[in-house]
């Protein structure tokens, strides 16, 4: 399973490739811009509405760790992990569409194992690319000003990468349900937009705060450790749900009529 589980990964480096870049791209170059705008950026959080707050959080964007917070955490990078973990959970629904898992069938390998595989994709996957923002932090903080430890990048940069697993198993659920890749894509997608907005309302309406603790971009933090407390519950959720989603898949995938 950890030996198709690489090989699947080799075949989309390209992907991993261009989400790693990107990464790096959006952490390095927006940070290291910061000193040319800094005092513009006191006036203009000041006047940010509400609606854009809720957006970052409760990141002073004034500040370089703050900045940090709603460049890097609060959007950019979580949409990327998420799109590399969509992209990956429903190739496996892609595999089947294109006839190319039936190849993969022959193998000394349950089904279990086969969807099992597809799941560890999706983590190493998402893995590397945590690496790559964390990378592109500690690179772009000192850039910026910011007095940010290794560990405190560490903390905020874990539950991101977790989230960008929990949607990319969601699209792999899809996957082994109905073998559509189209499906699989849209549905982990508007998981992720659903995950945003109830987080989004949640900071801007006192009656939908329930929401946030719904919400598994909510449970992420948006990169909190940067300037707050790590939230260990949060993380919890994530992993969680992650590993019954996971096995929801799994168990469909062995036992669904397969399209080869």
């Amino acid at each position: 399973m950890r030996t198709l589980a690489i090989d699947l990964l080799r075949s989309r480096r390209v992907l991993l490739l261009g989400v790693c870049g990107g990464l790096l791209l959006v952490s390095i170059g927006y940070l290291a811009l910061y000193p040319s705008f800094d005092d513009q950026l006191q006036t203009f959080a000041e006047d940010l509405p509400d609606a854009y707050k809720a957006l970052i959080g409760d990141a002073d964007l004034a500040s370089p760790a703050g900045y940090i917070r709603s460049q890097v955490y609060s959007l950019m990078a979580p949409l990327l992990i998420s799109g590399a973990g969509i992209a990956a959970g429903s190739s496996l629904a892609r595999s089947e569409r294109e006839k190319t898992l039936a190849t993969l069938a022959v193998l000394p390998l349950s089904r279990r194992r086969l969807a099992g595989a597809w799941w560890l994709l999706i983590g190493l996957i998402v893995g590397v690319c945590g690496v790559a923002a964390f990378v592109g932090v500690v690179v772009g903080s000192p850039l910026a000003g910011a007095d940010v430890g290794i560990d405190r990048i560490l903390l905020a940069t874990i539950p991101m990468t977790v989230l960008g697993a929990l949607v990319g198993t969601v699209a792999l659920l899809v996957s082994s349900l109905t073998g559509t890749p189209g499906a699989a894509t849209g549905v982990g997608w508007l998981t992720v937009a659903a995950a945003f907005l109830a987080n989004s309302l949640a900071e801007l309406l006192d009656s939908l705060s329930w929401l946030g603790r719904l919400s598994p971009w909510a449970w992420h933090g948006a990169g909190q450790a940067i300037t707050g407390d790590f939230d260990v519950s949060s993380l919890l959720l994530l992993v969680v749900s992650n590993a019954v989603i996971g096995a929801v898949a799994v168990a469909v995938f062995d036992r669904r009529n397969l399209h080869l």
